[in-house]
């Protein structure tokens, strides 16, 4: 306290200007900002959950290593919030959208406006047969 005091009278006006997103740089901490830096360029990227590992990734990056183990850990942490966040938005109004590529959306109204969002987008397990038990099988594993 004495440090800003004595260097910087005016500390208590410029912590009150700052917005709620730029305290969240201050407010996070060092690993929090590592586990969230890896998770977004691992899933927005599409890399395996092993690039964090890789030499070269973590010879470019500025970001401290994390295991492969430690990353699971946390992205299962945030797919469980994830599921709990559509559920609670969803309730118990859903539908099922399947299109050319066979993609399950989970589909709801928020104040009157449609609301999509993509669960799951791959291909058939089997794509030789387009039965109803092979699409809910597809449901199952993928959702």
């Amino acid at each position: 306290m004495n440090h800003l005091l004595a260097r910087h009278p005016d500390y208590e006006q410029v912590v009150q200007s700052m917005t709620a997103d730029t305290l969240v740089v201050y407010a996070c901490s060092d690993k929090a900002k590592t586990v969230f830096g890896w998770l977004e360029w691992l899933v927005d990227g599409e890399m395996l959950l092993n690039f964090s590992e890789n030499a070269l990734a973590r010879k470019y990056t500025r970001l401290k290593p994390l295991s492969k183990a430690t990353l699971k850990k946390y992205l299962q942490a945030l797919a469980v919030l994830v599921e709990g966040e559509i559920t609670k938005r969803t309730r118990s109004i859903y539908a099922l959208i399947f299109d050319h590529f066979v993609a399950v959306f989970v589909c709801y109204d928020k104040e009157g406006l449609a609301m999509k969002h993509l669960l799951a987008f791959a291909p058939l397990l089997d794509d030789t047969n387009q039965n109803s038990p092979n699409h809910k099988n597809f449901i199952r594993r993928s959702t």
